[in-house]
């Protein structure tokens, strides 16, 4: 990876399209960011009452987890196994004042690093709506309808057609990631060869459900917000890179399914299915951007004229 004039460059990416991982500059960035973070979080009176043994091992997760939030390598799933994150963030109060206050120190945290510009304003968002996501209890005077962070956005019919569709597709990813991590950990079996078919069968069913969703926002939807936003940096290229790695591993699982060399131990059935479950945490993490980032930001930026063009998608 290179560094020329202000953009992240992956050179093994023909196209030039790089995550937002390599545009806030990779892991120095994440790193120096915790760092400055963690700090601000342990004095803010509304956080430190969260962290009584302190900040060391929270700071250590946040940085595996901000790699893989900006899609750079999968470091939090490899260490902690798959989880519904706001659940995991359930045995915390957290509070609209709370989720404010944590959004403030990131700010500052991201002001004394120098992070600036769009992959700024993009991570910033993501977090945002992640923060917001994570209230589960709001003050005693405040009225039980009022929902954190705000009102969501009405999306126009396509946008939510697009939204809708990750249903069925979470749904399918989920239950193959739930078989995919069973597979290889069996110390008595010897021989995993017929559990990956059967992984196989299910993966390939979901690629091709997932196929013409992908191809409707590939062919339609990022070309129309790149002419507002720009393709080669900020949110369309972190979406089409994305993609392209959600792609890259289950092509990666079904070549390698197809291709058993008889008998399959553990370990080597835990490499094939490595590319299946790492599909699974990109498209998850996907999911989640375009839903709370992605999507609202298209319904602001598109006029009627390319709303009425997005829904010819399904024509």
């Amino acid at each position: 990876m290179t560094y020329t004039q202000g953009t992240y460059r992956n050179e093994n990416n023909a196209a030039g399209i790089i995550s937002l991982y390599e545009q806030i500059g990779g892991a120095e960035t994440i790193d120096r960011l915790v760092h400055a973070f963690y700090p601000k979080v342990y004095e803010h009176p509304e956080l430190r009452p969260l962290f009584p043994d302190g900040v060391d091992e929270i700071r250590a997760k946040q940085y595996l987890f901000l790699t893989q939030f900006t899609g750079g390598p999968a470091l939090y799933t490899d260490q902690f196994g798959f989880g519904n994150m706001r659940s995991i963030h359930a045995r915390f109060p957290i509070t609209p004042a709370r989720a404010e206050a944590w959004l403030s120190c990131m700010r500052e945290a991201m002001d004394e690093i120098g992070l600036n510009g769009h992959p700024r304003q993009l991570m910033f968002q993501m977090l945002t709506n992640a923060a917001n996501r994570f209230v589960n209890t709001q003050p005693h005077h405040q009225c039980g309808g009022m929902q954190a962070g705000g009102a969501p956005v009405e999306l126009c019919e396509p946008l939510a057609r697009l939204k809708s569709e990750h249903g069925p597709l979470r749904e399918q990813m989920d239950a193959y990631a739930r078989e995919a991590a069973e597979i290889g950990t069996n110390p008595n079996k010897t021989d995993w060869s017929g559990d990956i078919a059967s992984l196989q069968i299910k993966v390939e069913t979901f690629v091709r459900e997932l196929d013409p969703h992908s191809e409707r926002e590939e062919e339609i939807l990022f070309p129309l917000m790149a002419k507002h936003v720009g393709r080669q940096m900020g949110p369309i290229a972190v979406m089409e890179h994305e993609h392209e790695l959600a792609k890259q591993n289950l092509a990666k699982f079904t070549e390698n399914a197809r291709n058993l060399p008889g008998n399959v131990d553990a370990d080597l059935a835990k490499e094939i299915v490595s590319y299946a479950l790492q599909a699974h945490a990109v498209l998850t993490e996907h999911f989640m951007k375009e839903e709370n980032v992605l999507f609202p930001m298209a319904e602001h930026m598109l006029n009627a004229e390319e709303k009425e063009q997005l829904a010819r998608a399904w024509e």
